[in-house]
């Protein structure tokens, strides 16, 4: 993983996390990034190492002394880990985890979680070299799957995400919702291809005609600002709200009228 920041991958990385630490006996995860980054909690039995490799670039040699950083790095941990698999999230990580792992003989599964239409060019064209060289791709959806016809189709698997925690389902915690309204909810990173900036123009069109509505959006990420200013803008400060990244959504899940995905 690049880091184990707040994210769906993320999320979904922990999970299989915690399975594979109960059915195996050593099992290792690299990160990219320094233990600042870290938001979910992982078991106390996994190795847990950090390469502390983010560096900020601002040229396109900034960039390529980074990934050449990166790979040089991540080939030297596995290396010296040895493990028997390697499970890869993220494009960006997969594509450094596929150039780290040359010659060295250890399969080698990468996780796909966003449509490839969100890359720039160059991203792209590493996936289209690269991914027929993985043992395995796992996508979370056959929408995703359906954007790489150039795999292999026995080297294909679509998983879903998985729900972590049964119990969260029948939750007690109080929920943020005004039991006075009818809520709109939607969950997710505040990332431009999440499109929560159209869930936001849409629900200013229709507010007038359903004046008890609210919509109520949980995650974080980089578009806060931007969202912020557009709900300003619409004067939707008493009817749109930023939740943030809260640990169990399921309550307010449970409250609501509507789930926008």
């Amino acid at each position: 993983m690049g880091h184990m920041g707040i994210g769906g991958a993320e999320r979904v990385a922990t999970t299989l996390i915690d399975a594979l630490v109960d059915r195996y006996d050593a099992v290792s995860l690299i990160n990219m990034s320094n233990a600042e980054r870290d938001y979910f909690p992982l078991p106390d039995k996994l190795q847990h190492i950090h390469l502390n490799l983010e560096r900020d670039a601002n040229t396109y040699f900034d960039t390529f002394l980074n990934v050449t950083r990166r790979i040089r790095h991540v080939r030297q941990a596995l290396q010296k880990e040895k493990p028997d698999l390697i499970i890869s999230f993220t494009d960006r990580t997969n594509i450094i985890t596929l150039l780290a792992t040359r010659n060295l003989n250890i399969p080698v599964i990468v996780s796909v979680h966003t449509h490839p239409f969100q890359n720039g060019f160059g991203l792209r064209m590493l996936c289209r070299g690269l991914y027929p060289h993985a043992n395995l791709i796992h996508y979370v959806s056959q929408g995703v799957a359906s954007a790489y016809p150039y795999i292999a189709v026995e080297k294909q698997s679509v998983i879903y995400n998985p729900i972590s925690n049964l119990n969260r389902l029948t939750s007690t915690q109080p929920a943020h919702l005004d039991p006075k309204s009818q809520h709109i909810i939607s969950l997710g990173r505040l990332a431009p291809e999440k499109g929560f900036d159209l869930l936001i123009s849409a629900f200013a069109q229709i507010h007038r005609d359903f004046p008890n509505w609210r919509l109520t959006i949980f995650g974080e990420g980089k578009e806060r600002p931007m969202l912020e200013s557009l709900i300003s803008n619409f004067s939707l400060n008493d009817k749109v709200y930023l939740m943030g990244s809260i640990d169990n959504p399921f309550s307010d899940l449970k409250e609501a009228e509507v789930f926008v995905q």
